[in-house]
């Protein structure tokens, strides 16, 4: 009887340690899946970041185009009439290459285009910039 015992006692330690293995085993697929998901839920939120930033990038590009076609239209329009483009401009609005009576958008637009081409950190003049910027200053106070 003795040794039944004993090797009923040694088949229910052998289960508790299968069972306590089969737990670490289970907690383990459970963590690396979770890491999985963690892993692939950071994924897709840097791609909705680096989407959203391009996007938001785009539609500032679009509308500097958009305001730059609206400065060439109008600029074309008093060529096609024989407007004289010099005709009233004051020195900071002609440096910026807009009319006095042009929008706050189309003035916004002109300066910064000339911005880009002329910022000293893009290998552009120094003077050329500040003069640009103090142009606008004093068109925009």
């Amino acid at each position: 009887m003795r040794l039944t015992e004993e090797v009923k006692a040694e088949r229910k330690a052998e289960r508790k340690q299968r069972r306590a293995e089969a737990k670490v085993q289970e907690r383990a697929e459970w963590d690396a899946q979770s890491q999985a998901v963690r892993d692939e839920i950071n994924k897709i939120e840097a791609e909705r970041r680096a989407m959203l930033t391009q996007t938001e990038r785009d539609a500032e590009d679009l509308a500097e185009a958009i305001d730059l076609e609206n400065l060439r239209r109008e600029m074309d329009k008093c060529r096609v009439f024989g407007l004289d483009l010099d005709n009233g401009w004051d020195k900071s609005e002609r440096l910026l290459g807009v009319s006095m009576d042009a929008s706050a958008e189309v003035k916004r637009s002109a300066y910064r285009a000339l911005a880009k081409v002329h910022h000293p950190d893009h290998g552009g003049d120094r003077e050329k910039f500040e003069a640009i910027q103090k142009a606008y200053e004093e068109i925009t106070a």
